[in-house]
């Protein structure tokens, strides 16, 4: 093991790619450099009204977060090779390797992950946001013996982070079926059954049916706003948090639901005011997040820093 990382808590990590020839690519710092989202200067005049529609205001983590996830993923592979500096992921080499499988190195155990089912940017993503930058800003602290709500569970990042942590349990909820599906896969190939229970649904403020739209099967950014270009509908089912999770003391809430937030938090308003649950929700799909969803929140609990 020669490609040590330190990531964002100084945790030492190593990151391996599998092809289904059982060949394995071991990632450096170099060759994922481009993770940190260095941009070149020529980005405005790439992306143009993309740049020009986005508010950046904060700064930091939640700002590199937020132009990979709104900007970076609009974008042909050959303007992210032109926007990224030491983009070792998306040249010609890495794309005849054909990664099926990721193993990540973590807290001294191998975590094992499918990435057979999404693309070259969103294994980079699942490497660079849970593993090296820690976006949830979680620690066995916050997580053992705690149990955990992830909303946006996506094929298992952060469930199976938060199961290496030492969790007592974890729901993880992921609506569209395919990305459902890979996450059972993942939670299997890892042994957290007794701790991860996946669950294919939604999270809302009603206990109903819903539509969610996507581009692929493996698509992170799968909302259940309606996308007018996206390629894929399907019907899925919406669960309140209260009703759903009504005898469990939740300890910790994470959710990256891509817009859907507020009315998740409606959905989970007594669990909150009950439990306190540290929470960990992403505030930047809308222009109005960042400042409604805190108020949201404290508007349950006023003792919420």
């Amino acid at each position: 093991m020669n490609c040590i990382i330190i990531n964002r808590n100084g945790d030492e990590i190593a990151v391996f790619l599998c092809n289904e020839n059982r060949e394995r690519l071991e990632l450096g710092q170099h060759e994922i450099t481009f993770l940190t989202g260095v941009i070149k200067h020529d980005m405005p005049q790439i992306l143009g009204k993309n740049i020009a529609s986005l508010n950046l205001a904060n700064i930091g983590l939640l700002a590199s977060i937020i132009f990979r996830k709104c900007v970076l993923r609009k974008c042909t592979t050959a303007e992210q090779q032109k926007l990224l500096k030491g983009t070792y992921a998306l040249t010609t080499d890495y794309d005849s390797f054909c990664p099926k499988m990721a193993e990540i190195t973590y807290k001294g155990r191998a975590l094992c992950f499918d990435v057979s089912t999404i693309s070259q940017t969103e294994i980079a993503l699942l490497i660079s946001e849970i593993y090296l930058m820690n976006q949830y800003n979680v620690s066995e602290e916050d997580i053992k013996d705690k149990v955990v709500v992830d909303a946006g569970a996506h094929i298992g990042s952060f469930a199976i982070q938060c199961a290496a942590l030492g969790a007592k349990k974890v729901y993880a909820f992921e609506p569209v079926p395919e990305i459902y599906e890979t996450l059972k896969k993942n939670i299997e190939l890892n042994n957290f059954q007794e701790i991860i229970q996946p669950l294919n649904k939604a999270v809302g403020d009603a206990n109903s049916t819903a539509e969610v739209s996507y581009n692929y099967a493996g698509d992170s950014s799968a909302s259940l706003s309606l996308k007018p270009d996206a390629r894929f509908r399907q019907k899925i089912d919406v669960i309140r948090l209260d009703d759903f999770l009504k005898d469990e003391k939740i300890d910790f809430i994470k959710m990256d639901i891509e817009g859907y937030e507020e009315k998740a938090l409606i959905g989970a308003g007594n669990l909150i005011k009950k439990y306190k649950p540290t929470m960990s929700i992403s505030a930047y799909h809308k222009p109005t997040d960042m400042k409604r969803l805190p108020e949201q929140i404290k508007s349950l609990r006023s003792d919420y820093k």
